[in-house]
């Protein structure tokens, strides 16, 4: 069951600002010494800014696949300090799991 919530922070915060729409659709499983991450996360014209350095992402609408093998965006578009830019990214991490720190 997916969620949508507005992402956001404080535009006059130290160091940026953020904000947009996320629908999240993810699984935690395991313990925390090897947790599995499934599921996505959606992203829908999500802006941030950042001071240091500067830079600043605007409409960035994609898709992120979360599973314990694999993290991967076909395809994501976004603005880079004005320029239009796409981007497709693959990552099958080197050991299993996510690891979480314990409180």
């Amino acid at each position: 069951m997916a969620n949508s919530g507005r992402l956001s922070a404080d535009a006059e915060a130290p160091g940026g600002a953020l904000g947009g729409v996320a629908a999240v659709d993810l699984e935690l499983t395991g313990s925390t010494a090897a947790a599995q991450l499934a599921g996505t996360v959606e992203l829908r014209e999500v802006a941030a800014q950042l001071a240091r350095p500067a830079i600043r992402i605007e409409r960035l609408t994609g898709l992120v696949r979360f599973s314990p093998e694999h993290i991967e965006i076909p395809a994501a578009t976004l603005r880079l300090n004005d320029q239009p830019l796409t981007l497709r990214a693959s990552k099958t991490p080197q050991d299993s799991g996510v690891a979480l720190i314990p409180l």
